[in-house]
């Protein structure tokens, strides 16, 4: 069976089995006796609800698209029924792409957001017009990219609250964006 050290080696090792529990699991696994596995007391529902520790964490990948002409209006990435009550999002990463060749432009407009859906959101970035040329490709320590504050601290974002693209105008052309974001919900 292993020790506590062993898990404590194991995660040490391997930063993925400490985040998901591998070692206990596989120390929990070790401590069903033999006899019961014979006399069939241990089904797979019995392993799963006393071996397999539940993830604490489930991850995301989302995708959307957002074009200059319509920017105001939020475009969702999650919806808020992902995120159950009492969790919130963090996000790891995203990608922001201007799909073409065609720059943002416009008078009043400045900026893309990023956030979630709260009613006063908490912001995952917020990317400057200046950033959003043709063929553009900007992640989350490019130039022109400011994280919130929820992303900088690790905080997480609005408890049970999703998460949307917008920009603070419409603008008057531009090709469209695409956001891909991923992370965790915990």
């Amino acid at each position: 069976m292993l020790t506590d050290e062993q898990v404590k080696q194991i995660n040490k090792m391997c930063p993925i089995a400490k985040k998901y529990g591998i070692g206990a699991i596989l120390q929990a696994a070790q401590s069903i006796e033999t006899s019961e596995i014979e006399d069939g007391a241990v089904t797979p529902a019995k392993i799963s609800e006393d071996v397999i520790v539940p993830l604490t964490e489930k991850p995301f990948r989302v995708t959307g698209s957002i074009s200059a002409s319509a920017a105001i209006t939020p475009v969702e990435l999650l919806a808020d029924a992902e995120v159950p009550d009492g969790k919130k999002v963090y996000v790891d990463g995203f990608i922001v792409n201007v799909n073409g060749s065609t720059a943002w432009t416009d008078d009043t407009g400045t900026k893309i957001v990023i956030e979630d859906k709260a009613a006063s959101p908490a912001n995952v970035c917020e990317i400057a017009k200046a950033q959003l040329t043709g063929n553009a490709v900007l992640g989350m320590f490019s130039t022109g990219v400011t994280l919130g504050a929820a992303v900088k601290q690790g905080t997480g974002l609005t408890a049970a609250k999703g998460l949307q693209v917008k920009a603070d105008d419409d603008f008057t052309a531009g090709s469209d964006i695409l956001v891909t974001i991923w992370g965790v919900i915990k």
